[in-house]
Protein backbone atom coordinates (compact mmCIF):
# COMPACT_ATOMS: atom_id res chain seq x y z
CA UNK A 1 0.00 0.00 0.00
CA UNK A 2 1.42 3.39 -1.01
CA UNK A 3 1.65 5.91 1.80
CA UNK A 4 0.51 9.46 1.14
CA UNK A 5 3.47 11.81 0.99
CA UNK A 6 2.99 15.12 2.81
CA UNK A 7 5.16 18.21 2.98
CA UNK A 8 5.19 20.56 5.94
CA UNK A 9 5.45 24.32 5.38
CA UNK A 10 5.85 26.73 8.27
CA UNK A 11 3.23 29.45 7.67
CA UNK A 12 4.45 33.01 8.10
CA UNK A 13 4.62 36.29 6.18
CA UNK A 14 7.70 35.23 4.21
CA UNK A 15 6.58 31.70 3.27
CA UNK A 16 7.08 31.26 -0.48
CA UNK A 17 4.07 29.53 -2.03
CA UNK A 18 3.96 30.99 -5.54
CA UNK A 19 5.21 27.81 -7.23
CA UNK A 20 3.50 25.37 -4.88
CA UNK A 21 0.11 23.83 -5.72
CA UNK A 22 -2.65 24.24 -3.17
CA UNK A 23 -2.94 20.45 -2.88
CA UNK A 24 0.75 20.08 -1.97
CA UNK A 25 0.71 23.10 0.34
CA UNK A 26 -2.25 21.73 2.33
CA UNK A 27 -1.05 18.11 2.31
CA UNK A 28 0.29 18.28 5.87
CA UNK A 29 -2.12 18.64 8.78
CA UNK A 30 0.27 20.89 10.72
CA UNK A 31 0.49 23.29 7.76
CA UNK A 32 -3.32 23.46 7.68
CA UNK A 33 -3.46 24.23 11.40
CA UNK A 34 -0.85 26.98 11.09
CA UNK A 35 -2.64 28.49 8.07
CA UNK A 36 -5.93 28.63 9.98
CA UNK A 37 -4.23 30.39 12.90
CA UNK A 38 -2.49 32.79 10.52
CA UNK A 39 -5.73 33.71 8.72
CA UNK A 40 -7.64 34.02 12.00
CA UNK A 41 -5.04 36.45 13.32
CA UNK A 42 -5.26 38.52 10.10
CA UNK A 43 -9.07 38.66 10.35
CA UNK A 44 -8.83 39.83 13.96
CA UNK A 45 -6.29 42.51 13.12
CA UNK A 46 -8.41 43.81 10.23
CA UNK A 47 -11.65 43.85 12.19
CA UNK A 48 -10.00 45.77 15.00
CA UNK A 49 -8.78 48.43 12.59
CA UNK A 50 -10.56 51.65 11.63
CA UNK A 51 -11.47 50.07 8.26
CA UNK A 52 -13.82 47.60 9.91
CA UNK A 53 -17.49 48.08 9.10
CA UNK A 54 -18.65 45.18 11.24
CA UNK A 55 -20.00 46.08 14.66
CA UNK A 56 -19.46 42.62 16.10
CA UNK A 57 -17.20 39.76 15.13
CA UNK A 58 -16.09 36.38 16.47
CA UNK A 59 -13.23 34.32 15.07
CA UNK A 60 -12.75 30.65 15.98
CA UNK A 61 -9.57 28.73 15.16
CA UNK A 62 -8.61 25.43 16.70
CA UNK A 63 -10.13 25.41 20.17
CA UNK A 64 -9.75 29.17 20.68
CA UNK A 65 -12.40 31.84 20.05
CA UNK A 66 -11.68 35.58 20.03
CA UNK A 67 -13.66 38.70 19.15
CA UNK A 68 -14.89 42.10 20.32
CA UNK A 69 -17.99 40.76 22.10
CA UNK A 70 -18.65 38.47 25.05
CA UNK A 71 -17.76 34.96 23.92
CA UNK A 72 -20.48 32.35 24.67
CA UNK A 73 -19.45 29.64 27.13
CA UNK A 74 -19.99 26.96 24.47
CA UNK A 75 -17.19 28.53 22.42
CA UNK A 76 -14.88 29.09 25.37
CA UNK A 77 -14.83 25.50 26.62
CA UNK A 78 -15.20 23.39 23.48
CA UNK A 79 -12.85 20.68 22.15
CA UNK A 80 -13.96 20.76 18.50
CA UNK A 81 -11.27 21.08 15.84
CA UNK A 82 -13.12 20.13 12.63
CA UNK A 83 -14.38 23.03 10.51
CA UNK A 84 -17.83 21.43 10.06
CA UNK A 85 -18.54 21.10 13.77
CA UNK A 86 -17.01 24.50 14.55
CA UNK A 87 -19.53 26.08 12.16
CA UNK A 88 -22.33 24.32 14.02
CA UNK A 89 -20.92 25.35 17.39
CA UNK A 90 -20.96 28.98 16.29
CA UNK A 91 -24.44 28.64 14.78
CA UNK A 92 -26.09 27.43 17.99
CA UNK A 93 -24.68 30.44 19.86
CA UNK A 94 -26.64 32.87 17.64
CA UNK A 95 -29.79 34.37 19.27
CA UNK A 96 -33.03 32.83 18.00
CA UNK A 97 -34.39 36.19 16.85
CA UNK A 98 -31.38 36.80 14.58
CA UNK A 99 -31.01 36.07 10.88
CA UNK A 100 -28.36 33.40 10.35
CA UNK A 101 -26.61 32.56 7.08
CA UNK A 102 -24.22 29.59 7.05
CA UNK A 103 -21.96 29.43 4.00
CA UNK A 104 -20.11 26.21 3.15
CA UNK A 105 -19.39 24.11 0.05
CA UNK A 106 -19.86 20.97 2.17
CA UNK A 107 -23.31 19.36 2.26
CA UNK A 108 -22.27 17.64 5.51
CA UNK A 109 -22.74 21.03 7.16
CA UNK A 110 -26.31 21.24 5.83
CA UNK A 111 -27.05 17.80 7.25
CA UNK A 112 -25.69 18.83 10.66
CA UNK A 113 -27.77 22.02 10.59
CA UNK A 114 -30.96 20.10 9.80
CA UNK A 115 -30.17 17.67 12.62
CA UNK A 116 -30.18 20.55 15.15
CA UNK A 117 -32.66 22.85 13.39
CA UNK A 118 -34.82 23.24 16.52
CA UNK A 119 -31.87 24.96 18.24
CA UNK A 120 -31.29 27.48 15.43
CA UNK A 121 -32.99 30.77 14.51
CA UNK A 122 -36.11 30.19 12.40
CA UNK A 123 -34.59 32.30 9.63
CA UNK A 124 -31.46 30.12 9.33
CA UNK A 125 -30.41 29.57 5.71
CA UNK A 126 -27.63 27.54 4.14
CA UNK A 127 -25.79 29.35 1.34
CA UNK A 128 -24.85 26.82 -1.33
CA UNK A 129 -23.34 26.94 -4.80
CA UNK A 130 -21.06 29.40 -6.56
CA UNK A 131 -21.55 32.44 -8.79
CA UNK A 132 -24.89 32.42 -10.59
CA UNK A 133 -25.72 29.06 -9.04
CA UNK A 134 -25.69 30.42 -5.50
CA UNK A 135 -28.93 29.85 -3.59
CA UNK A 136 -30.27 30.07 -0.07
CA UNK A 137 -31.72 26.88 1.40
CA UNK A 138 -34.04 27.21 4.39
CA UNK A 139 -32.77 24.84 7.08
CA UNK A 140 -35.95 24.97 9.15
CA UNK A 141 -38.16 24.24 6.13
CA UNK A 142 -36.20 21.03 5.51
CA UNK A 143 -36.39 20.11 9.19
CA UNK A 144 -40.14 20.70 9.30
CA UNK A 145 -40.66 18.66 6.12
CA UNK A 146 -38.70 15.76 7.59
CA UNK A 147 -40.43 16.12 10.97
CA UNK A 148 -38.36 16.03 14.16
CA UNK A 149 -38.17 12.24 14.38
CA UNK A 150 -36.45 11.84 11.01
CA UNK A 151 -34.22 14.90 11.53
CA UNK A 152 -32.92 13.41 14.79
CA UNK A 153 -31.84 10.25 12.95
CA UNK A 154 -29.87 11.93 10.17
CA UNK A 155 -26.51 11.72 11.96
CA UNK A 156 -26.81 7.96 12.43
CA UNK A 157 -27.62 7.57 8.75
CA UNK A 158 -24.73 9.84 7.78
CA UNK A 159 -22.21 7.90 9.90
CA UNK A 160 -23.23 4.56 8.41
CA UNK A 161 -23.54 5.58 4.77
CA UNK A 162 -20.39 7.61 4.16
CA UNK A 163 -18.82 10.67 5.75
CA UNK A 164 -15.39 12.27 6.13
CA UNK A 165 -14.43 9.27 8.26
CA UNK A 166 -16.10 6.42 6.34
CA UNK A 167 -16.75 5.09 2.83
CA UNK A 168 -20.04 4.60 1.00
CA UNK A 169 -22.39 1.90 2.22
CA UNK A 170 -22.14 -1.10 -0.16
CA UNK A 171 -21.13 1.30 -2.93
CA UNK A 172 -24.49 3.08 -2.83
CA UNK A 173 -24.81 6.86 -3.17
CA UNK A 174 -26.12 9.17 -0.47
CA UNK A 175 -29.27 9.75 -2.53
CA UNK A 176 -29.99 6.02 -2.64
CA UNK A 177 -29.31 5.61 1.10
CA UNK A 178 -31.58 8.54 1.93
CA UNK A 179 -34.46 7.03 -0.07
CA UNK A 180 -33.93 3.75 1.77
CA UNK A 181 -33.81 5.65 5.06
CA UNK A 182 -37.16 7.31 4.35
CA UNK A 183 -38.82 3.90 4.02
CA UNK A 184 -37.16 2.18 7.00
CA UNK A 185 -39.22 0.65 9.79
CA UNK A 186 -39.58 2.60 13.05
CA UNK A 187 -37.29 0.24 14.98
CA UNK A 188 -34.48 0.87 12.50
CA UNK A 189 -35.02 4.64 12.68
CA UNK A 190 -35.02 4.50 16.48
CA UNK A 191 -31.72 2.58 16.45
CA UNK A 192 -30.17 5.16 14.11
CA UNK A 193 -31.27 7.95 16.46
CA UNK A 194 -29.52 6.19 19.37
CA UNK A 195 -26.22 5.88 17.51
CA UNK A 196 -23.67 7.76 19.62
CA UNK A 197 -26.36 9.53 21.68
CA UNK A 198 -27.33 7.07 24.40
CA UNK A 199 -24.93 7.50 27.34
CA UNK A 200 -26.56 4.62 29.22
CA UNK A 201 -25.13 2.13 26.70
CA UNK A 202 -21.59 0.75 27.03
CA UNK A 203 -18.98 2.61 24.98
CA UNK A 204 -17.36 1.18 21.87
CA UNK A 205 -18.72 0.00 18.53
CA UNK A 206 -20.94 3.06 18.11
CA UNK A 207 -22.72 2.66 21.49
CA UNK A 208 -25.33 0.31 20.01
CA UNK A 209 -26.18 -3.26 21.03
CA UNK A 210 -25.04 -5.81 18.44
CA UNK A 211 -28.64 -6.85 17.66
CA UNK A 212 -29.57 -3.31 16.67
CA UNK A 213 -26.46 -2.81 14.56
CA UNK A 214 -27.14 -6.05 12.71
CA UNK A 215 -30.79 -5.01 12.19
CA UNK A 216 -29.78 -1.64 10.66
CA UNK A 217 -27.24 -3.11 8.25
CA UNK A 218 -29.48 -6.06 7.32
CA UNK A 219 -32.33 -3.67 6.51
CA UNK A 220 -30.14 -1.50 4.27
CA UNK A 221 -28.59 -4.53 2.54
CA UNK A 222 -32.01 -5.95 1.72
CA UNK A 223 -33.12 -2.60 0.30
CA UNK A 224 -29.97 -2.72 -1.85
CA UNK A 225 -31.06 -6.18 -3.08
CA UNK A 226 -27.96 -7.71 -1.50
CA UNK A 227 -27.95 -10.93 0.48
CA UNK A 228 -26.92 -10.15 4.09
CA UNK A 229 -25.15 -13.53 4.15
CA UNK A 230 -23.01 -12.75 1.10
CA UNK A 231 -21.11 -9.48 1.44
CA UNK A 232 -18.54 -10.05 -1.32
CA UNK A 233 -20.23 -7.44 -3.51
CA UNK A 234 -19.95 -4.71 -0.88
CA UNK A 235 -16.27 -4.03 -1.60
CA UNK A 236 -14.37 -2.28 1.19
CA UNK A 237 -17.39 -0.77 2.93
CA UNK A 238 -16.27 -0.79 6.61
CA UNK A 239 -19.83 -1.03 7.92
CA UNK A 240 -20.51 -4.12 5.82
CA UNK A 241 -17.21 -5.72 6.80
CA UNK A 242 -17.97 -5.06 10.47
CA UNK A 243 -21.38 -6.66 9.97
CA UNK A 244 -19.68 -10.03 9.42
CA UNK A 245 -18.13 -9.98 12.91
CA UNK A 246 -21.27 -8.50 14.54
CA UNK A 247 -23.50 -11.23 13.10
CA UNK A 248 -21.18 -13.91 14.50
CA UNK A 249 -21.36 -12.51 18.05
Amino acid sequence: MNETVTTYYHVKETTLIRNISLKVFLSDIQTKAELIEYLADKVLRYNRSSNNRLKKFIVTSGTQTRGNVDIPDSLLTHSQEEADTLLILNAVSVPHEAELVVSSPDTDVLLLLVHIYLHLPVSTVFLAGKGRLKRNISVCNIGNDLVQKLASELLGLHALTGSDMSDRFAGRTKDWCFQAFMSCEDEILDALAMLGNDNSLPSGNGNLPVAQKVAIVTSLLKKASLDPQDLKTTGRCPTCLSFQSWSRD
